[in-house]
């Protein structure tokens, strides 16, 4: 029997536009472009050369940079620069070569390939609608309540992915890829997110840290008991934390117009990118 020995659990958290629609999946060459900004970005100085495959990703990149420079002076917590330096770069390195020979890329898989490449395996998986009272566990305690109707518009009664991820360096890394997703895939690419980042990555510090750690565990009972795998697609997943979970029972179409489709217009929806959105 062998023991792994991890430094972090980090709650973690595909957001809709992770999942669903045109932010859900980019172009090979442009995920490529993601992995060796992300590789370059973990260097202090930057010594890692590339030429983007969209010229834009480098200025996304150059942002991603500044803010988690500005994020590790900020945070006695956010650690930096990572541990393994070299390793994770051939692991992002590697990455590259196989995203930038595909026609597209989706983004769950660019999140936990490029968590994987940082050192981080992923150990829970379980699709969810998001509730009003799921996402007071996530953001109830956020110092910025302006926040709340925006976010709360775009997250409540839609999908969403629960990842535990548990770590051989500190969380900061999977932070620094979240900003790096952000600016090199999102913003620079002519499109926009609704909620900002598109994963969301649990502080270690976080007054509720506690809390999470008790949601992903009924999450992933609950998930068991509806009869998911814990790896099926989000419609086939649709469980309510602290709903009594019933048998599965055959789809009405009915209540699509009352559903995720029916409260939602998508991503036609559009909020602007604010600066501290979680």
């Amino acid at each position: 029997m062998s023991l792994v020995s991890y430094w972090s659990i980090v709650p973690v958290f595909l957001k809709p536009d992770a999942l669903e629609g045109e932010n859900s999946v980019m172009p090979g060459r442009r995920a490529a472009d993601f992995a060796m900004f992300l590789a370059a970005g973990l260097d202090e100085p930057d010594r890692l050369a590339y030429d983007p495959c969209f010229p834009e990703s480098a200025a996304g990149a150059g942002l991603a940079r500044r803010h988690v420079a500005g994020e590790s002076g900020a945070f006695s917590w956010y650690e930096w620069p990572p541990a393994d330096v070299p390793g994770c770069q051939r692991r992002l390195a590697e990455l590259h070569a196989e995203w930038a020979g595909l026609p597209s890329v989706d983004v769950p898989r660019i999140v936990t390939r490029a968590s994987a490449a940082l050192g981080f395996e992923v150990t829970q998986v379980t699709d969810m609608i998001l509730t009003l009272d799921d996402y007071m566990v996530f953001y109830g305690d956020t110092p910025r309540p302006d926040l709340h109707p925006r976010m709360q518009r775009y997250l409540v009664d839609r999908p969403i992915r629960l990842l535990m991820m548990c770590g051989k360096q500190q969380n900061s890394a999977l932070q620094a890829m979240k900003t790096y997703l952000r600016r090199v895939l999102v913003h620079h690419s002519g499109r926009s997110s609704d909620g900002g980042n598109l994963i969301h990555v649990t502080n270690p510090d976080a007054s509720n840290y506690p809390e999470l750690m008790r949601f992903y565990l009924r999450a992933s009972e609950q998930g068991s008991a509806a009869g998911g795998s814990g790896q099926s697609a989000v419609e086939h997943r649709t469980v309510r934390v602290g709903e009594r979970v019933l048998p599965p029972a055959p789809r009405d179409t009915r209540a699509d117009d009352a559903g995720i489709g029916g409260r939602r217009a998508g991503l036609g929806e559009q909020f602007a990118p604010e600066a501290g959105v979680p």
